[in-house]
């Protein structure tokens, strides 16, 4: 990497910034405050997270993988 026609060596590290909110953020905000008073906790927030990701990334592994494996067997 070159900054100013000098090279520079070492590592680069970048953080992105948003002011917009986050997935889970929104969830807090729109739909936490309308579920029954007995889901209303953080551990149930969390773990409603964490099923919606493993939900979303088995969707996506069905996608990518699952019809290679298809392909591949005919």
């Amino acid at each position: 990497m070159s900054i100013d026609d000098r090279r520079q060596i070492g590592s680069l590290s970048l953080r992105a910034f948003s002011r917009w909110r986050t997935a889970f953020e929104r969830f807090r905000i729109d739909v936490a405050p309308k579920l029954p008073r007995g889901l209303q906790s953080a551990v149930v927030e969390i773990a409603l997270a964490v099923a919606y990701q493993l939900a979303l990334l088995t969707v996506l592994y069905a996608l990518l993988v699952g019809d290679a494996g298809r392909a591949m067997r005919r």
